[in-house]
């Protein structure tokens, strides 16, 4: 989402001419830049993507923005130059759909602190008068301005949110005449909380100019899933005709199973689609779905560059469909959850030449074997795989004396050189063990390692945040300064120095430091240009430890202490 100016935000101000070999910034250029730093992402110092922008309006602190908008509504009135350049900006972003509606003289709050989408604390507005042409030709040019849209689930606090009367809709709808609101929106975040009326909602604002779309399906507690499923699949019917330029689609479709999405969409997509993404966080426990038939429905993405399937619903598979495989050459980037107990794997169904980045939610296995088949499978479908990032879970406890070395449990990985970013999170219980002898494997097969991240998580879930005393109750490892699972000094960071020298970011669960392997280190680093920035683990970092470390393996190291003199990267 640029926040410089672009040609279709600038109305008939003039443009720079070339003059040759050098051109100059005009006024108008000068200017947009200046309020371009006023635009939602780049003035809360956040990334410009739709999810993060999109979180970042539901959250609870908004005093801020407001300060924002107040600013360029005050400049836009300042004079002409200013008023162009401040008013792009002012609407390029809206977190409702209420600031456009409210244009509209004749309309009138009706009720006050009432529940809008969810929330309580809400007003709801209505056409108390039939609009005027003027009235609407206005309304029509601000809403023109609108880029982005985060019709999204509204904070509890601070800024008003609110709707318009079903009446005041259907008016809308009438003056609309089949046109989309926003005729030149990029991306929209919509949230529903019933089928009727927003989903019909949401076609008035579907325009063919939309390339990020996400659909949040918020179905109340105990409301059954069945009444979602015909206006969801009639909603997927119409997209190739209401946004034929659509890239990247998103469906968070709570405790609906993923077949209602994916079955239909790989019939009815546009042939631009390049990013999928599906997300179903149902109640745990849930009983797991057999998903054969919307597994095999992804061969029909055939242009797919990216895709996610986060859910625990993403059962077992039959065996004939890994055989048939799933092959998406064009797919980059692959993110999926596998559930416990299901056996053959869905990863394993697919395939791709070109897969650069792989991110996993897996269920630690019984034994060793069926661990090291499964990373086998991962490096021969994936050969050219840069990123991997791993979650292994495990909600049983394993005697101590039936745990595995990580590097044996992902020996296969170790024959994908080229690759540069490498997170392996682990439950506290999962049977695997961290020992110098594995860093130092990594490190002779990850040379052009840039990124390594290797973890024990002894308090909670590392993706839902939700701590192990509620997914575990009877789980009796306590959090440990000194982890016995994950035990890693001086000679796995000796072999980092040597062998890996674009690593620029390590972090570690526990660093223990012995004094017989500090009298082996090196006078000097290794290596005096290696590029470790940032190194961090969660428990032995001490500032003579870091210090240690900085002076003999890696001088680049970034000093980074809290007031406690703890280590802070934040």
């Amino acid at each position: 989402m640029p926040t410089s100016p672009t040609s279709d935000d600038r109305g008939s101000i003039a443009q720079p001419q070339d003059t040759g070999a050098h051109s100059a910034l005009s006024k108008a250029d000068i200017l947009y830049e200046i309020f371009g730093y006023f635009g939602y992402a780049r003035f809360h110092g956040i990334d410009a993507e739709t999810h993060i922008v999109a979180r970042h309006v539901r959250s609870e602190d908004h005093q801020i923005d407001i300060k924002r908008t107040r600013t360029l509504a005050r400049a836009a009135r300042v004079c002409k130059a200013f008023s162009e350049p401040a008013l792009a900006t002012l609407w390029r972003q809206l977190p409702e759909l209420l600031p456009v509606f409210r244009l509209l003289p004749s309309l009138q709050k009706v009720q006050k602190n009432v529940k809008v989408r969810g929330r309580p604390g809400g007003n709801i507005y209505d056409l108390t008068e039939d609009v005027s042409p003027g009235d609407w030709d206005r309304l029509c040019h601000y809403a023109a301005r609108v880029r982005d849209l985060y019709h999204v689930d509204p904070p509890s606090t601070s800024r008003e949110h609110g709707d318009i009367t079903d009446d005041s809709w259907k008016a809308i709808a009438r003056l609309l005449a089949g046109r989309p609101l926003f005729p030149n929106l990029h991306s929209l975040d919509w949230w529903a909380f019933e089928p009727e009326p927003d989903f019909t909602r949401l076609g008035m604002v579907l325009a063919p100019s939309i390339e990020i779309l996400s659909i949040n399906c918020n179905s109340p507690h105990g409301s059954p899933s069945s009444i979602w499923e015909a206006p969801l699949q009639a909603l997927i019917d119409s997209i190739p005709r209401s946004v034929p330029q659509l890239l990247d689609i998103c469906f968070s479709i709570d405790t609906l199973d993923i077949q209602c999405v994916l079955i239909p969409l790989s019939h009815n997509h546009p042939r631009s689609l390049r990013h999928l993404q599906i997300i179903s966080m149902p109640d745990l426990p849930t009983p797991t779905i057999d998903n054969t038939a919307a597994a095999l429905a992804l061969a029909r993405f055939a242009s797919l560059e990216s895709l996610a399937l986060v859910t625990p619903k993403f059962g077992s598979v039959s065996a004939a469909d890994v055989s048939r495989g799933v092959r998406l050459d064009n797919l980059v980037k692959l993110h999926i959850w596998c559930t416990p107990g299901n056996f053959p794997r869905p990863i394993d169904m697919f395939t791709s030449a070109n897969l650069r980045t792989l991110m996993l939610r897996w269920p630690c296995p019984d034994d060793l074997a069926t661990f090291r088949d499964a990373c086998a499978t991962w490096a021969r479908n994936f050969p050219k795989l840069e990123t991997f990032e791993c979650y292994v879970t495990s909600y049983v406890e394993h005697p101590a004396d039936a745990q595995w070395p990580i590097s044996t449990a992902f020996e296969a990985m170790l024959s994908l050189r080229q690759l540069r970013s490498v997170r392996l999170i682990l439950f506290a219980t999962v049977p695997i063990y961290v020992r110098d002898s594995d860093l130092v494997a990594f490190a002779q097969a990850w040379p052009a390692l840039e990124v390594l991240d290797v973890e024990t998580s002894t308090t909670g879930d590392p993706l839902t945040g939700l701590p192990l005393s509620l997914l575990m109750p009877f789980f009796t490892g306590a959090k440990s300064a000194n982890p016995p699972c994950f035990q890693v000094g001086l000679p796995g960071l000796e072999a980092f120095a040597a062998g890996c020298p674009r690593l620029m970011m390590l972090g570690l669960t526990n660093l223990v430091i012995r004094e017989e392997d500090v009298a082996r280190l090196p006078p000097v680093p290794p290596n005096p240009r290696h590029k470790l920035r940032m190194f961090a683990a969660v428990y032995g970092m001490t500032r003579s430890a870091f210090c240690l470390v900085r002076d003999r393996l890696f001088p680049g190291l970034e000093e980074a202490f809290d007031e406690k003199g703890r280590l802070d990267w934040s």
